[in-house]
């Protein structure tokens, strides 16, 4: 851009000399002009010369978006344009018009000097940061908001610079995307602009706000992330005195009582903090398991212990097959593992309730068991 700003202040510069030399020869002195077959051999040749090269120039500086290749074909254009000028005038002194050609040269610097400061406007634009045309911005602006997810587009710029557009923006997202899913909308926000322009540089600043679609259970996750803690197994119960929340904290092996109740409490408060119809919150404490436990699989072992487990579990007549029955020993105790295909008209509530049932059944009958672990498939896939 300063490159092209450069030529366009010698382009003016050579148009006021022009310019001022014509006047001259108007008005104070007399220069006479012999014209010959050279004169014109001369020119003819310039203008095919120069209009090869400003056509190759304007090919570069569209395929690069270069304003210095634009200047530099603008140069060539503006020759051809004042070398016609310059024929003109050529031929009026061969007729005789003594002041046809210091007129053809006033007319030259004009044809320059108009090029050229539209060139140069669009130079000073690009180095003073200005906005690309409103119809642009309002393209980019426009794509940004289609993109799935965003709730709301803020503070949206786009500027140019040399041959790029950078756009920076801030995007409103839910609190309570996932940080993945938030990277996702963000890589779409960059995919979709640079279809647009390939030469854009996007840089996009996400800010979590709070929707009307955020749940009880959402709030209770977001309380724990800002409390650093985990949990699982939330539910919520709505009573006339507020709202009641069961769930499970993990906390780390070698947490004595006392710090595991701190963690507790410091999340119970935090979840009153941002919701605060709560009533009651219920906080069942877990061994929060850092990696896999070793475990051995006695299937094979317990032949006996899996048909009657299989049995048990087809006697409920909404289970039309049970399959892929496992067992595995580890620290923990016995852990049965299954795959079940049910009725399909069944909910998943009903499911869920089938499955509490089928575990209380199987622990009662066999103490040693400590995780029922179940697959639901429907008996027939659409």
């Amino acid at each position: 851009n300063l490159s092209a700003l450069f030529e366009t202040l010698i382009l003016l510069l050579t148009c006021y000399l022009i310019a001022q030399e014509a006047v001259e020869r108007l008005f104070y002195k007399k220069v006479f002009i012999q014209v010959n077959f050279w004169s014109y051999a001369v020119i003819i040749t310039a203008i095919v010369v120069d209009y090869t090269r400003s056509r190759i120039l304007y090919r570069a500086a569209r395929k690069h978006n270069s304003q210095a290749l634009e200047a530099d074909a603008l140069h060539f254009s503006t020759d051809i344009l004042s070398s016609s000028v310059v024929i003109i005038g050529l031929i009026g002194s061969s007729l005789g018009v003594n002041y046809a050609d210091p007129l053809a040269a006033l007319g030259v610097s004009i044809i320059v000097a108009f090029i050229s400061f539209r060139m140069g406007k669009r130079t000073i634009d690009v180095l003073v940061d200005r906005s690309p045309a409103s119809d642009v911005t309002e393209t980019l602006l426009n794509t940004v908001k289609n993109v799935k997810g965003i709730i709301a587009v803020k503070n949206f710029r786009a500027r140019l610079s040399g041959g790029k557009v950078f756009v920076d923006m801030s995007v409103e997202l839910p609190r309570s995307l996932p940080f993945e899913k938030a990277h996702e909308i963000i890589d779409e926000i960059e995919r979709r602009l640079k279809n647009i322009r390939r030469d854009t540089d996007v840089v996009v600043h996400a800010e979590p706000v709070q929707t009307e679609l955020e749940s009880v259970a959402d709030k209770v996750r977001l309380s724990a992330d800002s409390s650093q803690t985990k949990i699982h197994d939330i539910e919520v119960y709505e009573t006339k005195d507020g709202y009641q929340i069961d769930l499970h904290l993990d906390t780390d092996v070698n947490d004595d009582i006392e710090s595991a109740h701190e963690k507790s409490e410091s999340l119970e408060n935090e979840i009153r903090k941002n919701i605060p119809q709560v009533n009651q919150i219920f906080v069942h404490i877990d061994q929060h398991q850092t990696g896999p436990q070793h475990a051995d699989v006695v299937s094979s072992d317990n032949i006996k212990l899996v048909e009657e487990l299989k049995n048990m579990i087809m006697n409920d007549n909404n289970i039309v097959e049970c399959h892929n029955l496992s067992l595995t020993q580890s620290t923990s105790g016995l852990r049965v593992a299954a795959a079940c295909k049910f009725k399909g008209n069944l909910t998943i509530s009903e499911i869920d309730n089938i499955i509490n049932k089928l575990t209380r059944d199987l622990q009662s009958k066999f103490p040693k068991i400590t995780k029922v672990v179940i697959h639901q498939e429907p008996a027939q896939t659409k």
